[in-house]
């Protein structure tokens, strides 16, 4: 869902039956409805056992009428609730994880619910979802909370408490929040919701952003300036692509695990950068993704820093 993706890159879903990949169709169908993108819906059945021992290429017949069943009811789903979405189904014989990697190459964005079981294998988080966030060279989203607007929204787009509803996108400051802010942009633009800008500052910051292109100051108050300049640089990137768009920046003295999480028990989205190369020391995959990924209030999407992306094909 980047600025220079192409209009026909689908959204790919995982499937596998489960309650938890049924939300995440819906979310993931309702987002290719957005965005005006065919929707692939794939489900994985591992051979890998029967493959290390009697050369195994494909599913058995009773495994592939099982996946047959679950990527036909999922297609009638979409089409049921999603007319104009086109669908396409695919079977994949792999381990889940790299089935679903290999799977959406080339894809614009993939989803997966928290948690299932079947034909991914207990998908849950530190297996399955935790390898896609991972290894995926694109945008991955993970369906949390209900993964729906909630009841009572107005039309003003306000909830009934007078909190407003957006996309909440945590920022670092390092090259690849750019790719970070483009796609919570485009995510904001495609949901009609106003888009929330998070930075965070603490006395610690020095030792956690070592790949910052100038090392940050150490003290408190410059800490913060500098934090305020990261913020300020993100926020007017946003508008840059987004002119029109809602735009709100935050500057938080917090761990940013933390103050992302408390963001989205209000949030409808979720954006966080990830670094999969990273060293033990930065702050996203090795913390903040993954505490999202764990914890979050709302669905999670993880955008990958281009070096990964670049990697992971």
């Amino acid at each position: 869902m980047t600025s220079g993706d192409h209009r026909s890159a689908a959204i790919v879903v995982g499937v596998d039956g489960t309650p938890c990949a049924d939300l995440a169709l819906r979310w993931a169908a309702d987002t290719a409805r957005r965005h005006v993108r065919p929707l692939q819906i794939v489900h994985v059945t591992d051979g890998g056992a029967e493959r290390l021992t009697t050369g195994y290429q494909s599913p058995s017949g009773e495994a592939t009428a099982g996946a047959g069943e679950v990527l036909a009811k999922a297609a009638a789903e979409v089409n049921r609730h999603n007319p104009g979405v086109a669908v396409r189904t695919r079977l994949v014989d792999d381990e889940p994880g790299r089935g679903l990697v290999a799977a959406a190459a080339g894809a614009s964005m993939v989803v997966v619910g928290s948690r299932g079981h079947g034909g991914l294998h207990d998908l849950v988080l530190g297996s399955v979802s935790l390898y896609l966030a991972e290894h995926a060279g694109c945008p991955v989203a993970i369906v949390r909370g209900d993964g729906v607007p909630p009841d009572g929204t107005r039309p003003d787009g306000t909830r009934p408490d007078g909190t407003r509803r957006s996309v909440v996108v945590g920022i670092d400051g390092s090259a690849g929040s750019t790719e970070t802010i483009n796609v919570a942009v485009n995510e904001a633009v495609a949901r009609g919701l106003r888009l929330h800008v998070v930075h965070t500052w603490h006395e610690t910051a020095a030792a956690i952003t070592p790949t910052m292109a100038v090392p940050p100051p150490t003290d408190a108050e410059t800490l913060r300036t500098a934090g305020q300049h990261v913020l300020d640089s993100a926020v007017a990137r946003a508008r840059t692509v987004a002119p029109d768009l809602a735009i709100s920046g935050e500057l938080i003295q917090a761990a940013p695990d933390a103050a992302l999480l408390a963001a989205s028990a209000t949030a409808d989205l979720l954006v966080v950068g990830r670094r999969s190369h990273a060293r033990a020391a930065d702050v996203l995959l090795g913390s903040v993704s993954t505490v999202a990924l764990h914890h979050a209030d709302c669905p999670v999407v993880i955008v990958p820093h281009a070096a990964d992306a670049e990697d992971a094909r």
